[in-house]
């Protein structure tokens, strides 16, 4: 299904509208002189009632497309006009037939860092000669890669591999791998949306950077109430992933493959689901990571205290008598607050959530982690430092925790040393690691994903293994 450039007409109030889409912009013509007339200075008529207060909704226009396959557009609803011609920015497009928009029961995603992730183009045998080309391939058919449940629905995504063969090529066979996600009940095209985001950003974890390329999810369903499941189309999100970078060979290199994590993926995504993963501080490309500014910084910062909070929670490592008496002290701020009114009401209020929030310090909980994930990132760590190491490790806590205040209260006065370039490392690095061990990774496997990560080289004893 083509959804570059798409003609038809928009069913509207029993009304048949003709568009053009084209580039993320849908276009809505008239059908005849007196409709333009009429339109024209139409939208001088509706400014009195633009509220500047809310927020710009969306609309969904429905159509027929001149392929004859039904059509679903969302738009922002700030539409502009040129003269009576409303043109719309499109935040998705749906392009389907023999089946309801409603009824999407698989989609299947491909992209060059699931290639990556898979290690696709591994053969045990390629013969070519000038008659034919044959090749036998590593893995075939359909492997499990995960399962996780979002909104009470259970979803399964598999993994199969599909070949291109291209006559008087120096690259005759071209592979790709295909994700096949699977719903165990049938959904709208939202649902699907947000299910393609939770592998985007999936794979924006597993490669430590934003510019994944994703492409447009083929989805397949069936007629409702029945169980035909030949209805296929396309769902297309304007600006769903851009591919900005360019170096192809590091790119393989540098990210997470499934054999290091595969115990751990479906715990892993169903967090990323639940968006009890910090991604924001994830860099926007490969390049990107050699260069540290404030905004990278601050970033790392924060996602280590909300990886942190979300694996160890609040009060880790404190007794048993110290919960008690925290949680009494708050009940009976709670209980006076009850008592009262107007600002000694509230001053109680704020008393009790201080003293909820009362937590261990940035450095103590640096230390926590480092003790907990010492081993995982003994490689790592050795490979940052490499001389004095046990010096260095020791005073990272101190030396991080300075710079965190310093940063977060704009000091004027803060600098950054030689070596905080290696300690912002050994803190993305641990940020990974405590994730990783929380959804069942083993030692060695993390070891493994943190150089894949970062492209150094292992030890000879943890190696891994090449096909």
């Amino acid at each position: 299904m083509n959804i570059d450039n798409i003609l038809g007409f928009i069913i509207e109030d029993q009304k048949e509208i003709p568009f053009s889409y084209k580039d993320g912009i849908l276009t809505l013509f008239h059908s005849n002189i007196a409709s333009w007339k009429k339109e024209k200075h139409k939208c001088f008529l509706n400014w009195k009632n633009f509220n500047y207060d809310t927020w710009i909704g969306e609309k969904i226009f429905e159509g027929i497309c001149q392929d004859d396959n039904k059509v679903r557009f969302c738009v922002s609803e700030d539409a502009s006009t040129d003269n009576g011609y409303y043109s719309y920015s499109v935040k998705y497009v749906l392009k389907y037939s023999g089946m309801n928009h409603n009824q999407i029961r698989q989609i299947e995603l491909t992209g060059k860092e699931i290639n990556y992730f898979l290690e696709v183009g591994y053969f045990n045998k390629f013969l070519h000669n000038e008659n034919s080309v044959s090749a036998t391939i590593d893995f075939t058919g359909l492997h499990d890669l995960c399962s996780y449940q979002w909104k009470n629905v259970d979803i399964k995504a598999s993994y199969y591999l599909s070949c291109e063969l291209r006559h008087k090529s120096l690259t005759p066979l071209k592979e790709q791998a295909r994700l096949l996600i699977e719903f165990s009940t049938p959904q709208d095209e939202i649902f699907t949306l947000h299910v393609c985001h939770h592998f985007l950003n999936l794979f924006q974890y597993l490669s430590y950077r934003r510019d994944i390329e994703l492409f447009d999810a083929k989805i397949r369903g069936g007629i409702e109430n029945t169980n035909d499941s030949t209805g296929y189309g396309i769902l297309h999100e304007v600006n769903l992933s851009e591919n900005f970078a360019n170096e192809a060979n590091k790119e393989q290199e540098r990210i997470i493959k499934f054999e290091e994590i595969k115990k751990g993926i479906s715990k892993l995504i169903s967090a990323i689901a639940e968006e009890r993963v910090y991604l924001e501080h994830i860099v926007p490309s490969l390049r990107a990571r050699s260069t540290y500014k404030i905004d990278r910084i601050i970033l790392n910062f924060a996602a280590f205290e909300r990886e942190f909070h979300d694996i160890y929670g609040v009060d880790y490592g404190r007794s048993e008598k110290y919960i008690t008496t925290k949680n009494e002290a708050i009940q009976l701020l709670k209980n006076e607050a009850n008592k009262h009114s107007g600002d000694k009401k509230k001053y109680y209020k704020s008393f009790a959530t201080t003293i909820t929030k009362t937590d261990n310090s940035y450095e103590q909980r640096l230390e926590h982690a480092l003790k907990d994930c010492r081993e995982e990132m003994k490689i790592s760590i050795a490979n940052t430092y490499r001389n004095e190491i046990e010096t260095k490790i020791a005073d990272f806590p101190r030396r991080m925790n300075a710079l965190r205040n310093d940063s977060v209260h704009a000091n004027s006065n803060w600098q950054i040393e030689p070596i905080n370039i290696n300690d912002f490392s050994v803190l993305e690095d641990l940020i990974y690691a405590i994730r990783l061990k929380n959804v069942g990774i083993d030692t060695r496997s993390i070891q493994k994903c943190l150089a894949s990560l970062r492209g150094y080289n292992l030890p000879d004893a943890l190696t891994i293994n090449k096909k």
